[in-house]
């Protein structure tokens, strides 16, 4: 058991769903599903630093400490969209449907999972790695 140290509000975000945090940059990134946008917040204060309109439906942020980037998961959109500590987009791939959530990899990058829209999608229920260039 721990004890509750901080609660930060959200004010730009609607029916949050998704975190994750940069130790490096000691940031947090929320995905806004309702607002479609990221925020990015200071962990010391809470002070919201970047608001990221990021597509439709944000569902799950993943952090990539080898790359330094935070990786989102659209679900609307059926993208990954890869974000900077300083909020700006540094990629955007198409997934396919129903983009679900993420995890980093160990050799760098994301694992993505998305859903399928029904017995004949051809793009859904699949894993894709996302591998950032250089």
């Amino acid at each position: 058991s721990g004890e509750q140290t901080a609660v930060y509000q959200l004010p730009l975000s609607q029916r949050s769903i998704g975190v994750s945090y940069d130790p490096e940059s000691d940031r947090i990134f929320t995905a806004g599903m309702g607002s479609d946008n990221v925020l990015i917040l200071d962990a010391a204060s809470g002070e919201v630093l970047h608001e990221v309109m990021v597509g439709a439906e944000p569902l799950n942020v993943a952090f990539d400490p080898q790359s330094g980037l935070a990786y989102v998961a659209l679900r609307g959109a059926g993208t990954v969209v890869a974000l900077t500590p300083d909020g700006e987009i540094a990629g955007n791939m198409a997934v396919g449907s129903f983009a679900n959530h993420l995890t980093p990899a160990p050799e760098g990058g994301v694992l993505v999972v998305n859903k399928s829209k029904g017995a004949e999608d051809p793009t859904g229920d699949h894993i894709t790695r996302i591998t950032p260039e250089g």
